[in-house]
């Protein structure tokens, strides 16, 4: 069974056009650049509406009572709807409009040249694959750089991110991978009749396990898909009654059961969160949707998916592992929530090798804008998110060299990779604590002067 598996990776074919690869280039801009303007608008429709604290009515879509504020239909207009939205700079401040503007006319441009780019060096560096591949590539990955669009700059102005970016994303990502197995990041492989392109599995770069086929393949995808829907309820944690009771305030807050008493002056008993009902239809849909898929998908499409479930393990677990250490060391939070769930998205889309990947390019794209804050504005909160989105784009932009030329050999240690990694979090919890004891000593000379 292992062999016929690998097999399918390394021979899997599909033949025919799709949409775009049947129409000309002159047709094709214009096209892709209207519908990245209208993506753009719908991007900034969703960064003022799905924001928590500051909900502005900057986007055309929303109405203002206090000052009163008109639309009409040209304000909805992607880009130039911008231009003549100006006129409420009084309102709502000067350059409030230039972000937004820029925001589309990034999408316009982009969505163009994104699709040109996947049919040039692309994913694979230039090897040959069939055109489906490279639509699903395209589609999917517009999904996923747009809902990073929202999650980054609702994540600059309020240092979070919802969960309604992050929780279809990664909904949208399982159900590609099951249905198109062909969908994950493409390697290079080099045998005795060439170069061909497969999909990156998690046992890359060894040879693919078949232990997820069986039994203790659904177990583990379950498990995972129960951990990410309990991490997403609307619980309470705490330590300070000791950990029974602990655990029982923490599944109290989560089912919120009817109470005891029969106070007169209580009108209705207590009954579980709207949004916890939501949540456990969505979980046990999901767990339904994974089991299904473990029993009636062809082998290369449970594969898949088990993959991104994988993934989506990996990439939210690694995040939250170095929140729980490092707001223990600190005695603060260090990343918030939002980040946890984000890094879970963009696993589930890459697989857990990119996950890992792309959290060792954030804080190099970190490092410029971050010094620069904290010297010149003295902050001392930084929004991650955001360069977890740019760390996805450099691998993804640059998947081919960083993946097949440089990285790749990286994971050919397998489970001992997963050791060094539990010893550097050991190594960062050590370091964080020594920061924050020289801190709290010049903090303690300030103060005395």
């Amino acid at each position: 069974m292992l062999r016929s598996v690998g097999d399918s990776f390394s021979t899997l074919k599909r033949t025919g056009n799709f949409v775009l690869s049947n129409l000309p280039n002159f047709v094709v801009v214009p096209l892709l650049a209207v519908l990245g303007a209208i993506i753009g608008a719908a991007i900034n429709w969703a960064i003022y509406s799905w924001c928590y604290f500051s909900r502005r009515p900057f986007s055309p879509w929303m109405s203002c009572e206090d000052p009163p504020l008109t639309r009409t239909s040209f304000d909805k207009t992607p880009i130039l709807g911008w231009f003549s939205l100006r006129r409420h700079v009084k309102e709502l401040g000067s350059g409030f409009w230039v972000r937004p503007l820029l925001i589309e006319i990034v999408w316009a441009i982009g969505l163009p040249w994104f699709w040109f780019w996947q049919l040039g060096p692309g994913l694979t560096g230039g090897v040959g694959v069939p055109s489906l591949w490279i639509e699903t590539w395209f589609w999917g990955h517009t999904v996923l750089i747009a809902l990073m669009f929202i999650a980054t700059f609702i994540d600059f102005d309020e240092k979070t991110i919802p969960d309604e970016i992050t929780l279809p994303g990664t909904l949208f990502a399982l159900v590609m991978a099951a249905a198109a197995p062909w969908f994950r990041l493409p390697e290079l492989v080099n045998d005795m009749a060439g170069t061909s392109v497969r999909p990156i599995h998690y046992g890359s770069s060894n040879v693919l396990p078949d232990w997820h086929l069986g039994a203790n393949g659904i177990a583990v995808a379950l498990v995972i898909v129960l951990i990410w829907f309990l991490s997403l309820l609307p619980a309470r944690y705490t330590l300070r009654y000791g950990l029974l009771r602990g655990i029982r305030i923490t599944l109290a807050s989560i089912a919120r059961p009817k109470r005891k008493s029969t106070c007169p002056l209580r009108s209705k008993p207590r009954q579980p969160l709207g949004l916890t009902r939501l949540l456990a239809i969505l979980w046990a849909s999901v767990s339904t949707f994974v089991l299904l898929g473990w029993l009636l998908l062809p082998a290369i499409n449970w594969t898949s998916l088990f993959c991104s479930i994988v993934g989506l393990g990996f990439g939210g677990g690694m995040v939250w592992s170095i929140r729980i250490v490092a707001s223990y060391a600190m005695q603060q939070e260090a990343m918030g929530f939002g980040d946890v769930t984000l890094m879970a998205m963009i696993g589930a889309f890459f697989g857990w090798q990119p996950s890992l990947l792309v959290f060792a390019i954030a804080p190099f794209a970190a490092l410029v804008v971050v010094f620069g804050m904290v010297l010149l504005q003295r902050v001392n909160e930084i929004a991650f998110g955001p360069y977890l989105c740019i760390g996805a784009l450099v691998l993804l932009f640059g998947w081919s060299t960083i993946w097949n030329q440089s990285t790749r050999h990286l994971f050919f240690m397998g489970p001992g990779l997963l050791v060094i990694l539990l010893a550097g979090l050991v190594v960062m919890a050590i370091m964080l604590v020594a920061i924050q004891f020289v801190k709290s000593i010049f903090a303690g000379d300030s103060r005395e002067q």
